[in-house]
């Protein structure tokens, strides 16, 4: 049966919002919305969320003809600003971020949301990196903070209920990097996940988060915010497994 004819529209809302914020993508945004195509329904939209200088992205749907598809341009002072505004638009119940260069792979996404578990605050599925070198992540059934910490789910393999914002807020603007892997940690906090026994996209990798190194300032922040979430004897253990295990030097400077 054609999965157009079996989604149902829930609360009046649309089941699934993706969110795509760009500035200056060039060819790695046509690749994005390519990988997209099989998500083209009736009750899932596309927002594109563009603050490019250089580029006119107005007419990009002419090429896809997604049938439900939003173009929001407007300035923003960062990647979480620029996230917060294409979220405060998605009219989903079920929100999912990916960047310019990054790919979906075909799931059947709809089907599974549309019979998903309420009580779910999140799914969460394997992700493919390609850069600085391809690896395959896989993550464990059961997730936690503390899991999370060692192994950040990268929002490319989240499925986010709409609500859960309601619940932890929105992405932090106080942090140039970061902030995904901060609310990410509140959200397994306080919602419970389940995982998705498959790949769920291939992300590009090699992101701003990789090499940057937070200023003092950002560093004294991050530690006050993990404080909300974890105790001090769990801070002192992963202050020090941080510089053990194989992070990210985000991650590894965060306690230096």
């Amino acid at each position: 049966m054609d999965n157009q004819l079996i989604i149902k529209k829930i609360n009046n809302s649309l089941l699934l919002s993706v969110i795509i914020v760009t500035k200056n993508p060039g060819e790695d945004l046509y690749l994005t919305l390519a990988s997209l195509l099989p998500l083209n329904h009736p009750f899932v939209e596309i927002i594109l969320k563009d603050n490019s200088d250089k580029e006119d992205l107005s007419a990009v749907n002419t090429v896809f003809q997604f049938s439900n598809f939003r173009f929001i341009r407007s300035e923003d002072k960062g990647i979480y600003e620029a996230m917060n505004q294409a979220l405060s638009t998605a009219n989903g119940k079920y929100v999912y971020f990916l960047n310019a260069g990054d790919q979906y792979i075909n799931i059947n996404l709809p089907d599974m949301l549309q019979n998903a578990d309420d009580n779910i605050g999140y799914f969460y599925g394997n992700v493919i990196v390609l850069h600085p070198r391809t690896k395959f992540i896989r993550f464990s059934k059961k997730i936690n903070p503390y899991l999370i910490f060692l192994k950040n789910l990268n929002h490319q393999g989240i499925i986010f209920k709409r609500s859960v914002f309601d619940k932890i807020g929105y992405y932090d603007t106080d942090f140039n990097v970061g902030s995904d892997f901060l609310l990410t940690l509140r959200m397994s906090k306080y919602f419970p996940g389940r995982k998705i026994q498959k790949f769920l996209s291939i992300y590009k990798g090699a992101g701003v988060s990789y090499q940057y190194k937070p200023t003092e300032l950002e560093k004294k922040l991050m530690r006050t915010r993990l404080k909300e979430i974890f105790n001090p004897l769990e801070l002192a253990i992963l202050s020090i497994s941080s510089q053990i295990i194989s992070f990210g030097l985000y991650i590894k400077n965060l306690f230096k």
